[in-house]
């Protein structure tokens, strides 16, 4: 027999339980990249536009605990059409994540970071600030319908519903929506009849699974 098999009459169930909530939080992925053909130039204005964009963005309210440096990269680029590809410039790239709250405040600083000179908002990531309660509220839904549908399938075979013997748990992540953005942003983000930048971010949905074993009892 297998180890893991429980050696006594028994019913496995899985439950699940979902809580649905209106995001309060907004996490953005603003990028700066810029290509040149020598190394020092690109990683200059990439860092020169980087600078605009963060103090456009602190202009905006937004505190430095907010910004967070998630990636850099300087990658040489190289003409593949030739046999042995020569270096013929350089790519610098700098990516920072945004934490906005409101969310509702999020099309705003979007707009703030093209207009700065930003490349690419490639991230847009609605969540709630404190997740602990809408967890705890998901698993309490999960071991519910558990315990629900264990107790029913040991009515159908004529027994009791016994003690838990065994709990494994699986929790999801919210909901995520994605955007991108284009370099041609601050040539246009305070042109005449230009519409600024409205996210909806609808509801997250918080998930939990739970994989319960009971004992059955006569």
């Amino acid at each position: 027999m297998h180890e893991d098999y429980p050696a006594f009459d028994h019913v496995s169930v899985t439950g699940e339980g979902q809580v649905e909530v209106v995001p309060d939080q907004a996490v953005l992925a603003v990028t700066v990249e810029v290509s040149d053909r020598t190394l020092a130039r690109a990683q200059s204005e990439a860092n020169r536009r980087m600078a605009e964009v963060l103090a456009a963005l602190r202009e905006h309210g937004l505190a430095d605990a907010c910004i967070r440096s998630s990636w850099y990269d300087v990658t040489p680029q190289r003409d593949h059409k030739r046999a042995r590809p020569p270096v013929v410039g350089y790519r610098a790239a700098h990516r920072v994540e945004v934490t906005v709250e409101p969310v509702e405040r999020a099309g705003e600083l979007i707009d703030a970071a093209t207009a700065a000179g930003a490349s690419d908002v490639d991230l847009v990531c609605f969540d709630v600030a404190d997740r602990s309660t809408l967890e705890r509220d998901a698993r309490a839904l999960a071991m519910a319908d558990a315990r629900a549908k264990a107790a029913h399938l040991a009515e159908l075979a004529g027994r009791h519903l016994g003690k838990v013997v065994r709990i494994t748990a699986r929790d999801s992540r919210p909901y995520r929506v994605y955007a991108r953005g284009h370099a041609e942003y601050p040539r246009i983000a305070y042109s005449p009849g230009y519409y600024p930048t409205e996210l909806r971010p609808g509801t997250v949905e918080f998930s939990m699974t739970v994989s319960v074993t009971f004992a059955l009892e006569d």
